[in-house]
């Protein structure tokens, strides 16, 4: 969770079983010493203002996945608009410096 700067991360095993539940994609995490990704997610607390766009994450996520050069720029945005979302920030700082998509390969525990 510190290398994300969130909470709480939960595999998408356990996303399946929580379908009531909304969640943002984080990545396809290889944790360090491992090979195989998982895909990882972070749960959106039921207290979270209203006024935080879901939809809007879920579309720069998108954007990034397939490697699409606004996702940059949608990161960016959300980063403004929401200067308290680490996960954006996250996600904003790996693009600028030069990554692309959603495979995230930590070099550290």
């Amino acid at each position: 969770n510190k290398y994300f700067g969130t909470c709480v991360c939960v595999a998408g095993s356990t996303v399946e079983s929580c379908p009531d539940s909304i969640m943002r994609p984080i990545g396809e995490i290889v944790l360090k010493g491992k090979e195989d990704d998982v895909f990882t997610f972070e749960p959106v607390p039921g207290e979270t203002p209203t006024t935080y766009s879901v939809a809007d994450y879920a579309t720069a996520y998108s954007q990034m996945r397939t490697n699409d050069p606004d996702a940059i720029e949608s990161f960016r945005v959300l980063s403004e608009n929401w200067p308290d979302d680490p996960l954006a920030a996250f996600h904003l700082g790996r693009l600028q410096s030069g990554e692309t998509g959603a495979r995230i390969v930590m070099d550290e525990k």
